[in-house]
């Protein structure tokens, strides 16, 4: 089991070159060809602001990316739970993802959900963005064919409300459960 209880603070300017700003409760990057994650929960408050290129914000996983050095599979078992408030306050020129549990799933990796899993934790966006902001209760973003599968109950509880205070000049994509979802390769 992996509980993380400490509040997870970034502050200044992050720039992902050819990757992106990675951050989250459980693990921010995970690594291999697949992966099994039992029993994840995040309790501790995420906070992420200044200029943050191509964030990955997530409650238990900033990003996930299936290129040849990650995985292309990541299965959660057991319960996966996020209770830790997500605040992003990105002035940035770059996308932003952003989702309860997952902040971004990417580049043909398949993300299943075995056991229950639940978002019980607000969500609150705020800022400038010259670009895309994808925010999603479950997954703020699946690019490039990712897929995503829910084999037992998943659920957003009603505290996990989803808040956009701010401008954006670029594409806003909201959902309750998959912020965007691009089935282009």
């Amino acid at each position: 089991d992996l509980v993380n209880k400490v509040n997870i603070t970034t502050k200044g300017t992050f720039i992902g070159k050819g990757g992106a700003t990675l951050v989250g409760g459980g693990s921010a990057k995970f690594l291999g060809s697949v992966v099994n994650a039992k029993n994840l929960s995040n309790e501790g408050k995420i906070t992420l602001s200044g200029d943050a290129r191509y964030a990955g914000v997530g409650g238990i996983l900033g990003y996930v990316d299936a290129s040849s050095d990650a995985p292309k599979t990541i299965t959660f078992t057991g319960n996966t739970l996020n209770t830790g408030a997500i605040n992003a306050n990105n002035g940035s020129s770059g996308a932003a993802r952003i989702g309860g549990l997952i902040g971004n799933a990417n580049n043909y990796v398949t993300v299943v959900f075995n056991g229950p899993s639940k978002n019980d934790a607000p969500i609150t966006v705020g800022g400038t963005t010259s670009s895309t902001l994808y925010v999603g209760g479950y997954i703020g973003g699946l690019l490039t064919v990712a897929t995503f599968k829910i084999n037992n109950t998943a659920e957003n509880s009603k505290k996990a409300s989803i808040t956009i205070n701010g401008n954006s000049t670029g594409k806003l994509a909201l959902g309750g459960v998959v912020g965007f979802a691009d089935t282009t390769s």
